[in-house]
């Protein structure tokens, strides 16, 4: 339980934070000027560069929302794993946290074969 709610903090510290990269650049490409262009091509080349930028952005605001996400269900799973509560939703957790690999796809798979023995199903349905 414990592994997993720490894990859920950093995928969602360090996952999440990357592409805040990206949208930081996608600012700084919306905000250059083409001063070294010729006039001609200067209206050509801002039009590039604010549409680059805007990808930029979008992009990395959709990676960090996912990511986010991710980290949230995780968590949610972690706490309800401890308390031993909701058995579907911390299945199918621990199949999305497959995805996060190496830890994610140990810590998943790990989660998955103990989840499916009988006696952790008969905890689950007792509580």
């Amino acid at each position: 339980m414990l592994f997993g709610i720490l894990y859920a903090f950093f995928t969602g510290v360090f996952i999440s934070m990357m592409p805040k990269l990206a949208i930081q650049n996608g600012g700084t490409i919306n905000g250059q000027e083409a001063a070294e262009i010729s006039p001609e091509e200067q209206a050509e080349a801002l039009a590039m560069f604010e549409m680059m930028g805007t990808i930029f952005f979008v992009v990395g605001l959709i990676i960090s929302a996912v990511s986010l996400t991710l980290a949230i269900i995780l968590f949610l799973a972690g706490r309800k794993l401890g308390k031993q509560q909701n058995h579907g939703f911390c299945t199918v957790a621990a199949g999305i946290s497959c995805i996060l690999f190496p830890f994610g796809t140990a810590l998943g798979v790990v989660t998955l074969i103990t989840l499916n023995k009988p006696e952790v199903k008969m905890r689950f349905t007792h509580q």
